[in-house]
């Protein structure tokens, strides 16, 4: 059996056995800064993705015609 952390306390390890130390109706804090620190080879290189990256290339005469085509279009 573990015993239990004690609160207001830095503690550094495996989230899967710190879990087990905390108290019933307790929480945990994770700082990602720190896991996105440190390398791991078992996680996989991705990237989220950017909303900067995916814009389209849209006019104003694009939009103009579009609601003269459909004027009772809204974004509603």
């Amino acid at each position: 059996m573990y015993d239990y952390l004690e609160p207001n306390q830095v503690y550094c390890g495996r989230s899967e056995n710190l879990k087990r130390q905390i108290k019933p109706g307790g929480f945990m804090v994770i700082n990602i800064a720190d896991i996105l620190a440190f390398k791991d080879s078992t996680m996989p290189r991705i990237q989220g993705l950017n909303a900067s990256n995916r814009k389209c290339s849209v006019t104003r005469e694009m939009v103009l015609q579009a609601k003269a085509q459909f004027p009772y279009y809204n974004r509603d």
